[in-house]
């Protein structure tokens, strides 16, 4: 049986070799970055993967990544990098994504 670090190392082999093929396993490996798991912790490719994770996904993704901008969850906090993403969701055909964006708030 694999070691915890063992197994993480060995998932982190997988989601690389997964990367060009599924933009999910760029979410997976940037919060493995992001989080120092299976990988030295690198806040900076964390926010690379993220972004080419937003570049690549539809709408809801890039309304994701704005939520991560917004809030500062393994990327830095940035309000204006948050309402970019707003945008590219719009025009990925999410027209209310910036409700969506602030919708948590309202709820609570």
């Amino acid at each position: 049986m694999l070691a915890q670090p063992e197994r993480q190392a060995q998932g982190v082999r997988h989601l690389r070799n997964a990367l060009d093929n599924e933009p999910a396993a760029l979410e997976l490996m940037a919060q493995c970055y992001a989080q120092g798991i299976g990988v030295a912790r690198n806040p900076q490719e964390a926010e690379r993967l993220l972004v080419q994770w937003g570049e690549q996904g539809d709408g809801a993704v890039k309304l994701n990544l704005a939520r991560r901008y917004k809030m500062g969850q393994e990327v830095p906090k940035s309000l204006g990098k948050a309402m970019s993403w707003v945008k590219r969701a719009q025009l990925a055909g999410i027209a209310d994504a910036l409700d969506q964006l602030y919708a948590e708030e309202w709820e609570e």
